[in-house]
């Protein structure tokens, strides 16, 4: 994904990723200083790899909730597939209202340790979308006790890291989103 790297040199590492896997998404991260300039960076990366490429982000729980919640509106009509961690991951609360709030889906899960943790937070309706870390999240039993929770929910269910075995876990997951 594209980091918190100058404008200038966004597109054409946006192209980069793109053509290197003939990816059809990328992330970018965002939370700059300002919303003027996230949405400049999303300008940017648009401009370079067209529309037909999805745009998903990640704030890497940069923001307090209040803060999150004035991004997120003033974000909510760029056509980003999903918003990712922008409070502290375990904050289900703040991610319910947000979740409730926003258009663009919210994206949590690759800090959740276990299944437990994980259904606490499906519970909660903190997200409509779920990345777990394949470590994080319990491994292998871990992974599949959280997908069947997601399963059920309805919930699209992504992987964070450790493609070489989360492909095939997706893959056996109900509701399998993108690796």
């Amino acid at each position: 994904g594209l980091w918190l790297i100058p404008r200038e040199k966004l597109a054409q590492e946006a192209k980069e990723l793109v053509a290197e896997g003939n990816f059809k998404a990328i992330k970018i991260r965002l939370g700059r200083p300002t919303v003027k300039e996230d949405i400049e960076a999303i300008k940017i990366v648009r401009d370079a790899v067209g529309e037909h490429i999805l745009l998903m982000s990640d704030f890497n729980q940069g923001f307090t909730f209040g803060e999150a919640l004035q991004r997120m509106h003033a974000l909510d009509d760029q056509g980003l597939y999903w918003f990712e961690e922008p409070i502290v991951y375990d904050d289900y609360e703040g991610y319910a209202q947000i979740t409730r709030e926003i258009s663009t889906p919210i994206q949590i899960g690759e800090n959740i340790w276990g299944p437990r943790e994980f259904h606490k937070a499906v519970a909660a309706r903190a997200a409509d979308l779920y990345m777990p870390d394949l470590m994080r999240i319990g491994g292998v039993t871990g992974w599949m006790r959280s997908a069947a929770i997601a399963g059920a929910a309805g919930l699209p269910l992504s992987s964070h890291l450790y493609p070489e075995v989360s492909a095939h876990l997706l893959r056996v997951s109900e509701s399998a989103d993108w690796v």
